[in-house]
């Protein structure tokens, strides 16, 4: 009779998915944390959607891909095959190009194989973003391109509220190639937008603020990621070569400080360099003998 019930429970499992081969990975701890709302110490196999949440120590996220991911002490996501969904606290991939974390609608992801990408949440709606020893790219969730990070700098990011319109403010040296207008926004990296409207001749060679939105189904001049329709333009002055030294607009109140651009319904604002740190693996503090 134990034997048919087993039997009958494996079969069950099976129906629904939960066998050896359906596990797409590893979580390990030094210490404890929950899974799908349950305690577990040391380990445990990861399923599709699974939830890991960790208080005191880190957790270890390994897939079967080879993909290493490590949620903070005090974080918590669920856990698929091609992607880690951040919900609160600070995650991080390692190893994982092409593997991304989801944070309030941005994708990070890695570019090459051994980059680290870090994301933190903030406050309501911020996104802390950084990137070591290989660049990270980030994206909306309608695939536009928002931002390029090279290794160690950090960007901070904030969604706009749903039904908010989306729109661009890009700051940056305006040139000319061919027939086609580009502008390399300097504060979310090297990244090209094809900029579009009147009398753009005359402002080659000067920095400008743009303001505008995204022509749809437009296709960009080779090296740009996307066509913008310039609606207000305002010249900074000369650009230097230099893009510390390029002139910007004065600073608003809010987010972080200083040059801000506003990227398909993403604000991207600098953050300092300390602002994150990679991860460190620690093990969970043991309770004093009691005497």
């Amino acid at each position: 009779m134990r034997l048919f019930l087993i039997a009958a429970l494996t079969a069950s499992l099976a129906s629904q998915g939960w066998t050896a081969d359906a596990a797409i990975g590893m979580a390990l701890a030094r210490g404890s944390f929950r899974l799908d709302h349950s305690t577990v110490f040391g380990n445990a196999t990861l399923f599709e959607g699974a939830t890991v949440e960790t208080s005191g120590v880190p957790s270890q996220l390994r897939l079967r891909s080879g993909v290493r991911a490590i949620l903070d002490s005090a974080s918590r996501g669920r856990v698929y095959q091609d992607r880690l969904l951040l919900e609160s606290g600070v995650g991080q991939t390692e190893n994982a190009p092409g593997y991304r974390i989801e944070a309030r609608g941005l994708w990070i992801q890695a570019v090459a194989a051994g980059s680290i990408a870090q994301v933190k949440l903030s406050g309501a709606r911020q996104v802390l973003v950084g990137a070591w020893d290989g660049p990270v790219e980030i994206f909306n969730n309608r695939g536009a391109l928002v931002a390029r990070l090279d290794p160690g700098r950090v960007l901070e990011l904030e969604t706009q509220a749903p039904g908010q319109e989306v729109a661009y403010t890009l700051t940056g040296c305006l040139e000319k190639r061919g027939q086609s207008f580009f502008l390399a926004d300097r504060t979310s990296g090297a990244v090209y937008w094809e900029v579009q409207g009147l009398n753009l001749d005359r402002e080659v060679s000067y920095a400008v603020q743009v303001s505008g939105e995204s022509v749809p189904g437009a296709k960009p001049a080779s090296g740009a990621t996307e066509v913008i329709k310039v609606r207000r333009l305002t010249r900074l002055g000369a650009c230097k070569g230099d893009p510390a030294a390029m002139p910007v607009p004065a600073a608003r109140s809010g987010m972080g400080a200083g040059t801000k651009a506003l990227i398909a319904g993403v604000v991207v604002g600098g953050a300092a360099g300390g602002a994150l740190a990679a991860i460190k693996l620690k093990e969970e503090e043991k309770p004093p003998l009691s005497r």
